[in-house]
């Protein structure tokens, strides 16, 4: 499997990270399961989609367009979910731009972040998401 969850219980974090040779197919799959259950995916305060193990990103249009369409789902059950995107790369980041204009924040209600690093994605949670 070129992902794996983890899921931050005590501050309502989900990070998902890829590896290797990721396809659609594997990011389509890692979004089903974080959003498999309503009840869990109410308890989110943020995702983090982590990509900077990526070795060979084989995603297309029409699989972040699918990605798009299930948050857009996703968020009728939570619409306060901060999505933190982890793209080292130019095509990376370019795709999380495709994807966000898919999913359209009015639409999801979802704040999107894109940084370089996961450094810099847990200083943002650190910095914004504090726990209670």
């Amino acid at each position: 499997m070129p992902y794996a969850i983890t899921y931050i219980e005590e501050n309502g974090g989900v990070i998902a990270t890829y590896s290797g040779i990721t396809t659609d197919e594997d990011i389509i799959e890692c979004t089903n399961e974080r959003f498999l259950s309503d009840e869990k995916t109410r308890t989110y305060k943020y995702l983090v989609s982590d990509y900077s193990h990526v070795t060979e990103y084989k995603i297309t249009p029409a699989g972040m367009k699918e990605m798009a369409r299930l948050a857009v789902i996703a968020s009728k059950v939570n619409p306060n979910i901060v999505l933190l995107g982890v793209t080292p790369t130019d095509l990376e980041y370019g795709m999380a731009r495709l994807w966000n204009a898919y999913a359209d924040d009015d639409t999801t209600g979802w704040e999107t972040i894109l940084v370089r690093s996961i450094e810099d994605a847990n200083e943002w949670i650190e910095q914004n998401l504090k726990k209670a």
